[in-house]
C-alpha cells in the first residue's frame, strides 16, 4: 500500500515539472521566434548596405574604447602618485571627456545611417528603442534632502 502511494505521488510530481518545465520552453520559443521573426522582416531590406556601416562602427568604437582604457589608466597612475602634475590630471581628464564625446557622436551618427535605409515601420521601433536608451532604466532619482554628516551634542 506505501508502494502505491510512493508511485502516486512520484507520478504527480513528474507531472507537475513536465508542465511547468514545457511552459517555460514554449515561452522561451515564442521569445525566440519574435526575434526571428524580425531578423527574417530586417534580411529582405537589403543588409548588404547595412553591414558595412556596422563593420565600420564597430572598426571605430573599438579604437576608441582602447583610447578611452588608456586614458583611464594614466588616470589611475597619476591618483596614486603623490604629488601629480594638475595639468597632467586635467589634460588626461579633457581627453577622456573628448573620448567619450566621439563615442556619443559615433553611436548617434550609425544609428542615423541605420535607420535611414530601414524601411519607415522598423524606423519606429528604432525610435522607440533611442527613447528608451536616452531614458536610462530608471528614472533619475528625486532630489535627497541635505544631511548633516555630523550630530549635534
Amino acid at each position: 500500500m506505501k508502494n502505491r502511494w510512493l508511485y502516486v505521488l512520484l507520478a504527480i510530481s513528474l507531472a507537475l515539472n513536465l508542465t511547468v518545465f514545457a511552459t517555460f520552453a514554449w515561452f522561451r520559443f515564442q521569445r525566440f521566434n519574435r526575434r526571428v521573426k524580425l531578423f527574417r522582416q530586417l534580411t529582405r531590406f537589403e543588409p548588404r548596405r547595412i553591414e558595412p556601416l556596422l563593420i565600420e562602427y564597430h572598426r571605430q568604437m573599438d579604437s576608441l574604447r582602447l583610447e578611452y582604457w588608456r586614458a583611464r589608466q594614466q588616470l589611475a597612475r597619476l591618483a596614486f602618485e603623490e604629488n601629480p602634475d594638475p595639468q597632467d590630471v586635467e589634460h588626461t581628464l579633457q581627453n577622456i571627456g573628448e573620448i567619450h564625446q566621439q563615442m556619443n557622436r559615433l553611436v548617434y551618427e550609425t544609428g542615423r545611417k541605420t535607420g535611414m535605409l530601414l524601411p519607415p515601420e522598423h524606423r519606429g521601433r528604432i525610435r522607440e528603442g533611442w527613447c528608451r536608451m536616452v531614458r536610462g532604466p530608471n528614472p533619475p532619482p528625486p532630489p535627497v534632502p541635505h544631511r548633516r554628516l555630523f550630530r549635534r551634542r
